[in-house]
């Protein structure tokens, strides 16, 4: 195969390209680069001044010059990405070239999906705290409007209980007019407390369940009005049945999971006043309870003892009976015998076990018994 001048010039214009791009990796070891080199040297001096068109791989522009060491070295670029290859740094005594730096031979993230070398610890959450600590502070230093104030209210409202409330806050040392959201309100005529008559915020369970306008320092107050009481204890303390509790349009209550298990009834627990109110319209106030109450523990020792003296009846049929039967079985084999053993009586004889064997002997049947003696 003949080859053209212009293909021997394209070879020789790869050539050079490999063997540059080789020089700047530091690959090919001195003895083998110093052969190509005066290898080249040899071909550029036989005067082959032929047109080579070079191809620049950026801007695909067609560059037309003779070819000789220098001006082929410079229109060869560096590298087909157009990325920054390392420079030979040293050579060791064995003519290897050192780089700058090690190249790794595989991509990290093709193996490894998790690099816990660059993970912070958040403890035990997904939050990075100290991101966190600054856009708090950044908040606090900005200052808030009472609408901005509202809807913070009611975004943590909404985080706590599940639900927006559509409760009023009302910021202390205000005139007593207000303009909340264009709405203007008179402070005087807010609904105010139903025990205190002072406090404009409400406990959120009693208002929202049983529509019971009553703070919360009344409710820490007055345990015997405003506590919560389950089925049970309404059953027990105050004598309702399950129909009357059971109905709801005679009391409000929260339903809640068992505590005890999942797989129980709901808890229903039921405020103290309403179901106090509702047993004393029932048994003729306080005292008609009491007297109720009373009766019923009556009636519950009388059970009991009826229960009592039934069961010490059959015990004693039982007994009875098991008397007459005894004196049936004398009548018929006669009387029971009952053995009376003399003192022990020596022996020549020994056990299995090397110990020395006694015999006592009933006075009355004759019976010989074989003991071990100690």
């Amino acid at each position: 195969m003949v080859l053209t001048a212009e293909q021997k010039a394209k070879i020789e214009a790869n050539r050079q390209r490999a063997l540059q791009r080789l020089k700047e990796r530091g690959l090919v070891p001195r003895a083998k680069l110093k052969k190509l080199e005066s290898r080249i040297n040899q071909n550029n001096n036989k005067n082959l001044s032929t047109q080579i068109t070079v191809v620049n791989s950026s801007n695909n522009d067609i560059i037309s010059n003779n070819t000789t060491k220098d001006t082929l070295n410079k229109s060869i670029p560096s590298n087909d990405n157009n990325t920054v290859v390392p420079e030979l740094s040293k050579r060791d005594a064995s003519g290897k070239a050192e780089l700058k730096y090690i190249r790794p031979t595989v991509r990290r993230k093709d193996f490894i999906e998790y690099d816990f070398s660059t993970m912070e610890n958040s403890y035990g959450g997904f939050i990075n705290n100290d991101q966190l600590s600054e856009r708090d502070s950044l908040l606090e230093n900005q200052e808030k409007t009472f609408d901005d104030w509202k809807r913070e209210q009611a975004e943590k409202s909404r985080l706590k209980f599940g639900k927006d409330d559509d409760e009023t806050f009302v910021v202390e040392n205000t005139d007593n007019i207000q303009n909340l959201g264009g709405e203007i309100i008179d402070l005087k005529n807010l609904p105010t407390c139903e025990e205190c008559h002072k406090n404009h915020e409400f406990d959120k369970i009693l208002f929202k369940y049983f529509n019971r306008k009553i703070c919360k320092k009344c409710v820490l107050e007055h345990p015997q009005k405003y506590s919560l009481l389950t089925k049970t204890e309404c059953k027990q303390d105050y004598l309702l049945t399950d129909p009357e509790l059971n109905d709801e349009n005679l009391f409000h209550r929260i339903e809640k999971a068992n505590p005890h298990s999942g797989t129980f009834a709901r808890m229903q627990l039921f405020l103290r006043c309403e179901v106090e109110k509702f047993s004393f319209n029932k048994w003729g106030g306080e005292e008609g309870l009491d007297q109720e109450w009373q009766d019923r523990e009556v009636n519950k020792m009388e059970r009991k003892e009826k229960k009592f003296q039934l069961n010490l009846k059959k015990m004693r049929k039982k007994i009875r009976a098991q008397e007459y039967t005894s004196l049936l079985q004398k009548n018929k084999f006669g009387e029971k015998h009952i053995h009376e053993f003399s003192a022990p009586l020596e022996t020549n004889k020994v056990n299995d076990e090397g110990l020395a064997m006694v015999i006592r002997r009933c006075n009355g049947c004759g019976l010989e018994v074989e003991e071990i003696k100690f």
